[in-house]
This record gives C-alpha cells, sequence and structure tokens, in this order.
C-alpha cells in the first residue's frame, strides 16, 4: 500500500471516529446552527454601572459545544483590526467539551479589571469558541460567533 494510501486510511479514520455518529453533511452545512449573541448595551461606562454583559443562545435543533477551557472573550477594534483577544475566566471539568442544548442560553459578564485603562475609550467585541461536534473539530464560523461592537468610556 502506498504511502499516501495509509495517510487517506489515516485521515478517514481520524475524521469518522471524531465524528461518530454525526453526519459529515451535518457538521458541513451552517444551515443546521442558528445562534444569536447579544450585547445588553451599546456603551459601557469604565468602572461605572454594569460591567459588559453578553448572552449566547442556541436556537439550532442541535446541541453546540463549548471547550473545556475558556471560551469567550473580548477584542478591541484598532486600525481597522480586532486585537488583543482578552479571556477572564476558565472553565474546568472532565472531557473536551461542554454542550449547550437546543434553546439554551448563556451569560456572561466581562470584569472591568480586564480592560485596559491605556485602551478606553474603545470599541469591542465578544468572540465566542463555538463548535459543532464534541470533539471540537468543526467551529461554527467566526461570524457566528462573534457580538455586535460595544463602546467602553470613561
Amino acid at each position: 500500500m502506498s504511502t499516501t494510501r495509509v495517510f487517506f486510511c489515516v485521515f478517514l479514520i481520524w475524521i469518522f471516529e471524531g465524528c461518530e455518529h454525526e453526519s459529515l453533511t451535518d457538521l458541513a452545512s451552517d444551515d443546521n446552527f442558528n445562534i444569536s449573541i447579544s450585547v445588553e448595551k451599546d456603551v459601557y461606562t469604565f468602572n461605572a454601572g454594569p460591567e459588559p454583559k453578553v448572552t449566547l443562545r442556541n436556537d439550532s435543533k442541535r446541541e453546540v459545544y463549548f471547550p473545556m477551557s475558556s471560551y469567550v472573550g473580548f477584542e478591541r477594534f484598532q486600525n481597522g483590526n480586532w486585537i488583543n483577544y482578552t479571556e477572564w475566566f476558565v472553565v474546568d471539568g472532565i472531557g473536551y467539551s461542554w454542550p449547550l442544548k437546543s434553546g439554551q442560553s448563556i451569560t456572561e459578564v466581562a470584569p472591568f479589571g480586564y480592560f485596559s485603562q491605556e485602551e478606553i475609550p474603545g470599541t469591542y467585541r465578544f468572540k465566542f469558541l463555538v463548535y459543532k461536534d464534541k470533539n471540537l473539530k468543526f467551529p461554527l464560523p467566526l461570524n457566528q460567533r462573534v457580538s455586535r461592537p460595544f463602546e467602553v468610556v470613561k
């Protein structure tokens, strides 16, 4: 058997083992996933009033998965790019991932202590790490994993 065939067979085993009973067609199509992300306010005042809050809701007909580590952070918009991805907590547990079932939502609050005072005022967004499968091999597209921008002012 040629080296190419061996690598191809190993690749197929890796793909099918990771997907277990999930259809590759279901995982390949983004149409099977409907995630909504909302930010509580358009403008937050640094160290005054509520801290930035984001809610992710799974309106898909199936579960989505988050890594058993950090799964949400925020980024700052500067010079036309989203930079400085910052996470503020870690989930600890058994396994690679944890599910969010259809119809469920999660809400997280970003403490002001994680925002650099030198970068305020600024435009930010939340970014989630959300996957189609429990083995975290198929991420949702970036446009489905980010919130609308919000401002943090002094």
